[in-house]
């Protein structure tokens, strides 16, 4: 048979007592850190989480404002543009209607110019006929002769 040898139990009974003292003392409080440390890295890992959540709901709110900004900045540009373009057209119509208004101011001078002219020359021509009218009588000639006198005259008037 099996010979058990007094220190054998010995050591078996200490080694019991020794586990039933440290299950006692020792493993609940280390089960209690343990369990603590448990809930503080999953209170981390929640926390971590929620950040995580709230950075991502940030960053869409983020994304979705500057969205928003580079719409309105391309209205904003659109409508500048726009405005632009109006403006444009008015400066280039004003210019039309001032040239069309030089251009006829012009024509009327011209007109008046001509007509101031053509004033003018009557004048001439009406102080000539007179003129020549009037030597024809002082000379109280022929008619042959009243001609060549006129033709005469109309060459050195022509000449002058």
């Amino acid at each position: 048979m099996l010979s058990v040898d007094f220190s054998f139990i010995f050591v078996l009974l200490n080694l019991l007592i020794l586990y039933l003292v440290v299950r006692k003392f020792l493993f609940g409080r280390v089960a209690d850190i343990l369990d603590r440390r448990a809930k503080l890295v999953e209170a981390d890992l929640d926390a971590g989480r929620e950040s995580r959540a709230q950075g991502e709901q940030y960053l869409r709110q983020r994304e979705e404002a500057l969205s928003t900004v580079h719409e309105e900045c391309r209205t904003y540009v659109e409508d500048v543009h726009r405005q632009a373009q109006n403006e444009f057209e008015k400066i280039v119509d004003g210019a039309r209607r001032d040239a069309a208004a030089i251009l006829e101011s012009a024509r009327e001078q011209a007109a008046r110019e001509r007509n101031e002219a053509y004033q003018k020359l009557n004048e001439e021509v009406t102080d000539l006929i007179i003129t020549a009218a009037s030597k024809v009588i002082e000379a109280n000639m022929d008619t042959s002769h009243n001609r060549a006198l006129i033709k005469d005259f109309m060459r050195n008037q022509g000449a002058a």
